[in-house]
């Protein structure tokens, strides 16, 4: 195993580490009404399946779908739970992909961003620098002087 894996895998690690801590936060909020208990199940369910699924589906009309909710019950849910819209939070999910991939491979910018669903270098540039304020490659760079 070559050190990117190991440390890709740590990251793997460290997101279901996040994930389990964010499921024990918003299950020891106390005791809850029936309608926010049903908002949480729904942010834990649409959170696991952006997780499985945020590289294939962008729409947030997917998620909604799958999970036989409407867009208004599932935005309540996720501004409640993560500050942000559900699709923020599918935003949020590829940018943090792309993040890893940046540091853990050696892959270009256009070779991650294609990876990632962009069909254009350009579009993957301006959603990367919209969402952490710096271009790959200056990412990168601040990450490797780390």
């Amino acid at each position: 195993m070559i050190v990117g894996d190991v440390v890709g895998v740590a990251f793997d690690v460290a997101q279901r580490l996040e994930d389990q801590a964010l499921h024990r936060e918003i299950e020891g909020q106390g005791e809850q009404d029936g309608e926010e208990q049903g908002e949480r199940e729904l942010f834990l369910a649409f959170r696991a399946r952006v997780e499985q699924h945020f590289l294939e589906q962008r729409r947030v009309a997917d998620y909604i779908a799958a999970l036989g909710c409407n867009q208004t019950r599932l935005n309540r849910a996720c501004v409640r739970f993560a500050g942000q819209s559900a699709k923020g939070v599918i935003l949020e999910r590829l940018a943090e992909e792309a993040q890893r991939r940046l540091i853990f491979t050696r892959a270009s910018a256009t070779k991650i961003g294609y990876a990632l669903g962009f069909v254009e270098p350009s579009y993957f540039l301006r959603f990367f620098r919209k969402r952490t304020g710096m271009t790959p490659a200056q990412y990168r760079a601040r990450q490797a002087a780390r």
